[in-house]
């Protein structure tokens, strides 16, 4: 079978915990085993790679031993794909200790358009979804490791009885496997299936996830949206905050789509030494609400400072610090609360071994819509490479600060809500981190 690309474009790896695989090992394996399979280069197949290192933006290098040798692996079979934290565990065949680990990835679907691979992609890809809209069912509070049978409570809008459900668990390695067909009823499932302290139980039914799927028939039923109702809304007015204040109801409007954004973590300040890199602040999360404002005249208005900038030790005159905290953002009216988290600051750098740590995103606190920000990127971590590269800062709904250049101040982004770049350090100089983008309150108002 010819050799062909994993991607239409060149991917860009993360990591379990939605980083950027800076220095991880991308290795494939025989589909279904744990048999090493090299990955090619290019589509003639003539150079293969047992493993590949990931560059520090986490693309796939043909050179592990620079950053900028990126590639696209190509493929000539069915393979499993893991993504390791090191080189030794990649070498060794650690999957245990792997970032993530998924098997069963059919070769080139979209050229190929075989049928049987196309209905594995969309199963794939079902899963996917059931995952992230799914309550995580763990042991100790969900249920107790062991054999089963295990009854499992879910929450009031879940309904496990409905035909279309799904149950599955994911191994602390990232192998998920189908429950079966529990025993069901309207509040809880019951799986005879033995369960490990470090497995995840997830579930999924095609009613949530139709409708989170974007289509206009489904956000109309969720929004109880007639014909009638948005030939109604067509006159929209708008007012955006970007300082917190009041906002009073125009006459005649009725129905009201709230949007806040909370402020973006500082960037953390850098030590003077030879390549040392700040963690960037983490991005404002972003809530959303529409909201019957017929019997609201006002609402109180809260918009989010952006956090403060590192100070980095610019020749030992200053202390180093960690970025600022962003502020929150909220909209608060009679029985009406959006609340969106400001990001958290950077951490500084006060050493050039291992990587310094960004700052979590902000948390999003109430909301119809509820969207966590970007956690700040790591600090370069100089014992792989001799560079100072301060970590990007976390991404809000409206884009991310791109990472500092090298030796340089950390980016202060023009962006609602994301984090601020952390700094960089030479010699000398140690660089303060960037200021976060502060946060804003958007409502749109219909009548």
């Amino acid at each position: 079978m010819a050799w062909t690309p994993i991607s239409g474009t060149v991917t860009q790896y993360s990591t379990d915990t939605n980083e950027l695989a800076s220095g991880y090992y991308i290795k494939l394996y025989n589909s279904g085993t744990t048999t090493p399979y090299s990955m090619a280069t290019d589509s003639t197949g003539g150079t293969l790679l047992a493993k590949c290192k990931l560059s520090a933006e986490g693309y796939p290098l043909t050179n592990p031993l620079d950053d900028s040798t990126v590639f696209i692996p190509h493929i000539n079979q069915d393979y499993r794909i893991v993504l390791y934290r090191n080189e030794a565990d990649a070498d060794a065949n650690t999957t245990a200790n792997a970032a993530w680990n998924v098997d069963g990835v059919a070769q080139d679907v979209a050229q190929l358009a075989d049928v049987s691979d196309i209905s594995t992609k969309g199963t794939t890809l079902q899963v996917q979804d059931d995952y992230d809209r799914s309550p995580l069912f763990v042991d100790g509070t969900d249920f107790t490791a062991g054999a089963g049978p295990h009854l499992i409570t879910v929450p009031s809008d879940w309904n496990p009885t409905d035909t279309s459900s799904r149950f599955y668990k994911i191994s602390d390695s990232g192998i998920v496997t189908p429950l079966g067909t529990p025993i069901t009823s309207a509040t809880y499932f019951i799986t005879t299936t033995t369960l490990l302290s470090t497995d995840t139980v997830f579930i999924g039914d095609d009613v949530f996830r139709n409708q989170m799927d974007g289509d206009p028939e489904d956000i109309r039923t969720r929004l109880s949206l007639s014909d009638a109702d948005i030939a109604a809304k067509t006159n929209v007015t708008e007012q955006v905050f970007t300082s917190s204040g009041t906002w009073t109801r125009p006459t005649g409007c009725l129905t009201i789509e709230v949007q806040c954004i909370g402020g973006g973590g500082g960037g953390g300040g850098c030590i003077d030494l030879n390549y040392a890199s700040a963690g960037g602040g983490g991005g404002g999360a972003y809530c959303k609400s529409i909201i019957d404002v017929s019997s609201i005249a006002s609402g109180t208005v809260t918009v989010g400072l952006a956090g403060s900038a590192g100070a980095g030790a610019d020749t030992g005159l200053v202390t180093v610090t960690d970025g600022g905290n962003g502020g929150d953002s909220s909209f608060i009216a009679t029985a009406i609360n959006v609340t969106s988290g400001g990001g958290v600051g950077g951490n500084k750098s006060v050493s050039i071994t291992g990587q310094t740590g960004g700052g979590d995103g902000g948390a999003a606190i109430s909301g119809d819509f509820k969207f966590k920000g970007g956690a700040g990127g790591f600090g370069y971590d100089s014992t792989t490479k001799a560079e100072s590269l301060g970590g990007a800062g976390g991404s809000s709904i409206y884009g991310i600060a791109p990472q500092t250049v090298q030796l340089y101040y950390g980016v202060s982004p023009d962006i609602y809500g994301a984090g601020g770049a952390g700094g960089a350090g030479w010699s000398a100089f140690g660089y303060d981190g960037g200021v976060g983008g502060a946060g804003v309150c958007i409502v749109k108002e219909y009548y």
